[in-house]
């Protein structure tokens, strides 16, 4: 891992083939998901304990409210930080791809907080 990579906040958890159980927008240009990772039993998988991932300082706020109106709930192929897009400290691209669709959408930050409890 490249020592810039370590300047970003840590995303803790690995949210492939996870769900967007529910998205919080506001107060201001920020939005909380809840999500649900999948954790592994051997070859059983179960979603794990809800875990909150705030972004704040949306840049696309527009974009980003229109997109969880649509989709107030998802199941996400991987949700990560974006390969198309060079995050820099206070500008971050956070890219996600719905399970079901193969969208991809990147939400444009300046901050990102992941906690497991609200």
């Amino acid at each position: 891992m490249s020592s810039l990579a370590m300047e970003f906040p840590d995303l803790k958890h690995d949210f492939h083939h996870a769900l967007i159980d529910s998205v919080k927008v506001g107060p201001r240009r920020e939005i909380t998901m809840t999500i649900q990772a999948v954790l592994w039993d051997g070859q059983r998988g179960y979603r794990s304990p809800d875990i909150y991932l705030r972004c704040g300082g949306i840049t696309n706020f527009d974009e980003v409210k229109a997109f969880f109106n649509k989709f107030p709930s998802l199941d996400v192929a991987w949700l990560s930080y974006a390969q198309s897009q060079k995050s820099k400290p206070g500008n971050l691209f956070i890219e996600l791809q719905s399970e079901r669709t193969d969208d991809k959408f990147i939400i444009q930050c300046s901050s990102v907080n992941v906690a497991d409890s609200e």
